[in-house]
């Protein structure tokens, strides 16, 4: 997806990434009015900068499992998040700096499947997340 293809989309609530798209630029949906974010097996990598930035009405995100890395600040100025769930076994490599996943600050689980939770919590990248590391079975339904 091309730099910022999305960006400042205010009526942009509801975004399906295709099985086609391998990986999200810089600034693809920043500052879009998106709510419910799922992005589908295929996907690898969310490069740096912004991608999700600034989507103050995002309240989750689902990573499918093909997901390998996502890069500095994908999710910063996403005040309005309460929950992501990975369904990856193996923890992708999240890019130096904060708010990769959100604010470090913030208290909002991170579900991840329930034999890949020591795994999240000892991935050096994951160091400012992981005790809001959760099993997936402990999602209330």
């Amino acid at each position: 997806m091309a730099y910022g293809i999305c960006r400042a989309c205010s009526s942009l609530e509801d975004v399906v990434i295709s099985t086609a798209i391998t990986e999200i630029t810089q600034a693809a949906f920043n500052a879009c009015a998106i709510k419910h974010l799922v992005l589908h097996e295929g996907l690898v990598n969310i490069r740096t900068d912004y991608a999700f930035g600034n989507c103050t009405q995002l309240l989750d995100v689902t990573f499918p499992s093909t997901i390998t890395g996502i890069g500095t600040d994908t999710f910063r100025g996403c005040t309005a998040l309460t929950e992501m769930i990975f369904n990856g076994t193996t923890p992708p490599t999240l890019g130096g700096g904060y708010n990769i996943l959100g604010p470090t600050s913030a208290t909002w689980p991170i579900y991840v499947p329930d034999s890949a939770v020591d795994a999240y919590k000892a991935a050096s990248s994951w160091a400012n997340y992981k005790n809001r590391v959760k099993g997936i079975s402990e999602r209330p339904s």
